[in-house]
């Protein structure tokens, strides 16, 4: 390589380096620059972190709302404690300062009366008038027990041991027949030969105006002085022949 060529490549190489050198200052200080700015950004954070925690332990006002159940303390009531003198005051009396009364503890029968000393209650102990021997109790107990097994054995019994008729019971009229089953019943029901429908009634009433007999089928007897014309249909007859308007050949 000629001189002129080797001081032209050492002359470019000086100012590449140059180049650099100038681009190397201007990200230096711009490093500083947001160096700076991040660092102000951090202890303006800083700050307002500080200032938050240092408020946030100076308030007392339950800032994260802490219920008495979250800390076991839900059977605890907001009442106003007595103090040790204002209780030990109340342990000390005596006078029934909560007016319990005896319904409260289950004793409103016993009354206020005067208890029995122990010799009225010895004299009394040894009343056998007003007690019951034992040779009395083993005596009503074999009474009991006999009554007792006299009263099951009638309990037991199935065959009517009081002589209950069906008149005690308001059934005299029932007799003590064999009853038709509900089949039975039913087809007897159903049974249209043996039965009259309300038609065969309507036409047997339309067939005949006047009955010319009586119900037992024979003739009536008509009295003396009646007279033929006030007769309906049927048949007649009279033991004379005093009628009116009776017919001349007396054949009517």
């Amino acid at each position: 390589m000629s001189n002129s060529k080797f001081v032209g490549q050492l002359n470019q190489n000086n100012i590449q380096i140059n180049n650099l050198r100038d681009e190397y200052l201007r990200s230096k200080n711009h490093m500083i620059d947001h160096e700076q700015k991040l660092t102000d950004q951090v202890e303006t954070f800083m700050e307002e972190q500080n200032f938050e925690l240092k408020y946030h332990t100076q308030n007392i006002n339950n800032p994260h709302e802490v219920t008495k159940e979250q800390v076991g303390l839900d059977k605890v009531l907001n009442v106003t404690q007595a103090s040790k003198v204002d209780f030990d005051t109340h342990e000390s009396n005596t006078s029934n300062p909560h007016n319990v009364t005896a319904t409260q503890i289950g004793l409103d029968k016993v009354t206020n009366a005067k208890q029995a000393t122990k010799v009225e209650f010895d004299l009394h102990t040894e009343d056998i008038v007003r007690h019951v021997t034992t040779g009395e109790r083993n005596s009503w107990k074999s009474a009991e027990s006999n009554a007792k097994s006299y009263t099951d054995n009638n309990e037991n019994r199935k065959d009517n041991p009081h002589a209950v008729t069906k008149e005690q019971i308001g059934l005299s009229f029932v007799e003590n027949v064999k009853q038709a089953s509900f089949s039975q019943f039913q087809a007897h029901n159903s049974n249209g030969i043996c039965h009259v429908s309300q038609g065969d009634k309507d036409n047997w009433n339309a067939a005949q105006l006047f009955k010319l007999t009586g119900d037992n089928g024979k003739r009536t007897s008509v009295p003396d002085g009646t007279d033929i014309f006030s007769l309906k249909t049927g048949f007649y007859y009279s033991l004379s022949s005093r009628l009116i308007n009776t017919p001349a050949d007396n054949n009517a």
